[in-house]
């Protein structure tokens, strides 16, 4: 067995002293290895240069340590933190006046030395409440999910039920709730009626104001179902020891591999909906909880991390430290700094972020699609009195169109084959088909939306957009556009020469890779065959030096029923040898 170091800093707040064990295992003879963060708690704490100094996370995540943690932060953002304390402003869809609060609140009660829950209705309860972000889990163990039904809601209202019989999610969030010296707790499956389409319609428009109303939500970072809890054993340990001259060392030492990718996982330039040790951040619903609340507190693998609208820390504050520095922000700080000081340009922009964020993430029902991310949208169209952005169409404003219509699937390489044989299944189709082809929340999978073209070429002559609510960022049941632009028809194959996936005007020999809408694609090679596929020119970028454009083109596949309607397949960059001969005709988008 060897110790080896791999770095040692130079003292600042970033440097870092690594050390590296390896050692062949007794049972298989393979090399292994682990990496350890070697720090100090306070200066002097380790006699030798090269060696941090900075807070380290308690060893036990539900210690007094944690809870005192948490408490000096809420402290510090009552007493200094405008933008966490503003109310979030009405907005002019919220016609009716309950829209601001939860319809109910579970209050917390001691019940003979145990804690207990007793449903209330919340239309006059001024108090502060948590509320609960968490990670129902897998179908068989959302089943296990306690919740509020028809048959027992009355029951719920006038008896106390104990903590002690609900999941350790559940239990943990309520005790945490009441050391931090709170009332009351909202929890999604217990405060919203299971099953009721109703009752969850009204609740689910209102989501800005319940996480956004929250004195404090608790984010169960690191359970991937009810059964995880909140406080996850922690792989840190304080050792103490003399060296042969005498020196005291005091030191903790951390497997610096796991935190460092939890540190990662939070800045807004980094891939952290894919964290394997942070399942709640790969859920779509949070990612709107995430972005609404005013404050949260997540329990993550290795220690908490507080991310409120003004900043973001951990128990040792390298995440803001890395925030201050530079090096890497928040998505919410930067969501929420766009949200209340720049202009409407800045919100088209952030929404691109939005849109690979949200598409990044897991959803159980293709149904909510829409309502995760309806309370986002509401609030970035929101300024002030007016509707900056235009009308919201399933994911894309209406101001943007049409370029808001060149959006594809975000993957590394276009080579899949039409059958799907080859390749891992990494965007599929919603089933979901209130939601139309156009619309990227169509597609589960990471998207790329895309900034205005130097020109459009195609024209919207009319949308018939027909709501399923009163709610704007609601379900519809219609969803076509109408426009007058260029269309050939086009064969789509696989390249001898490059073994991509291509597409190719059938008045042309050129080939241009297809960057499909699914992978593997959703047409296989019979249904190719036989499909009238077509490419519709929407725009143009220019490259090399402005002496070559390409145009940005759908790929469309005929609806054969008769009509001029098409449904979106794809994306591709045609050249302006395929449209030569093109006219204009006019279609539909469905």
């Amino acid at each position: 067995m060897d110790w080896f170091p791999v770095r040692m800093g130079g003292g600042s707040s970033e440097s870092r002293a690594d050390v590296i064990l390896n050692w062949t295992s007794a049972s298989s003879g393979q090399k292994q290895h682990v990496m350890f963060d070697i720090l100090g708690e306070r200066e002097n704490d380790i006699p030798w240069p090269g060696f941090r100094v900075r807070p380290c996370p308690a060893v036990d995540a539900n210690s007094q340590e944690c809870v005192e943690f948490i408490q000096s932060h809420l402290d510090a953002c009552d007493e200094g933190h405008g933008t966490c304390d503003k109310w979030i402003p009405k907005t002019i869809n919220d016609a009716d006046q309950g829209a601001t609060r939860p319809s109910r609140l579970l209050e917390i009660v001691n019940e003979s030395g145990d804690l207990g829950l007793l449903l209330k209705d919340a239309t006059n309860i001024e108090g502060n409440y948590t509320a609960l972000s968490h990670c129902w889990g897998t179908l068989q163990e959302a089943q296990k999910i306690p919740i509020l039904t028809k048959d027992n809601i009355a029951e719920r209202l006038s008896h106390v039920f104990l903590a002690s019989n609900l999941s350790r999610t559940f239990q943990d969030a309520v005790h945490l709730t009441d050391r931090l010296g709170l009332r009351y707790i909202w929890i999604d499956s217990l405060c919203i009626i299971q099953g009721d389409k109703e009752d969850w319609n009204s609740e689910c428009r209102k989501m800005a104001y319940v996480y956004g109303s929250a004195y404090l939500v608790i984010g169960a970072a690191y359970a991937k179902d009810g059964n995880g809890g909140l406080y996850a054993p922690r792989q840190l340990r304080r050792v103490e020891f003399r060296t042969p001259t005498g020196q005291l060392v005091k030191a903790v030492v951390e497997d610096a591999t796991k935190s460092r990718v939890e540190h990662n996982a939070w800045g807004s330039n980094r891939k952290f909906w894919e964290a394997k040790n942070l399942p709640l951040l790969t859920r779509a619903w949070v990612f709107q909880e995430r972005m609404l609340a005013r404050r949260t507190i997540y329990f993550a693998a290795s220690e908490l991390v507080w991310e409120c609208r003004s900043k973001i820390d951990c128990e040792c504050s390298e995440m803001m430290m890395r925030e201050r520095s530079g090096q890497a922000s928040s998505v919410k700080t930067h969501y929420h700094y766009v949200f209340n000081r720049c202009t409407d340009l800045a919100r088209f922009d952030i929404w691109h972020d939005i849109a690979a964020q949200y598409s990044s993430r897991a959803i159980t029902h293709h149904r909510d699609r829409l309502p995760a991310l309806a309370s986002i949208a509401k609030q970035v169209n929101n300024h002030g009195e007016c509707v900056c952005l235009g009308r919201y169409l399933c994911g894309i404003w209406e101001q943007t169109l049409p370029d808001g219509l060149l959006w594809s699937a975000d993957y590394q390489s276009a080579t899949q084959v039409p059958n799907g044989t080859n390749d891992e299944a990494t965007h599929i189709r919603s089933t979901n088909t209130s939601i139309p082809s156009w619309s990227w929340l169509s597609i589960e999978g990471r998207v790329r939306t895309s900034a205005a073209s130097k020109q459009a070429l195609v024209r919207i002559t009319g949308i018939d957009y027909v709501l399923a609510s009163d709610d704007p960022y609601g379900e519809c049941t219609r969803a076509e556009i109408k426009l007058v632009g260029r269309v050939v028809p086009v064969d789509i194959f696989i390249s001898t020469a490059t073994h991509q996936v291509v597409v190719r005007a059938r008045n042309s020999r050129e080939e241009r890779p297809l960057v499909a809408d699914t992978r593997p694609f959703e047409c296989s090679g019979e249904q190719l065959a036989e499909a009238n596929m077509v490419v519709l020119q929407v725009g143009y970028f220019v490259r090399m030096g402005n002496t070559l454009f390409w145009y940005c083109c759908l790929i469309l596949q005929h609806e054969r029923d008769g009509t001029n309607r098409y449904r979106r397949v794809g994306i591709a960059h045609v050249s302006k040898q395929a449209f030569a001969s093109a006219d204009e005709e006019s279609i539909v988008l469905v």
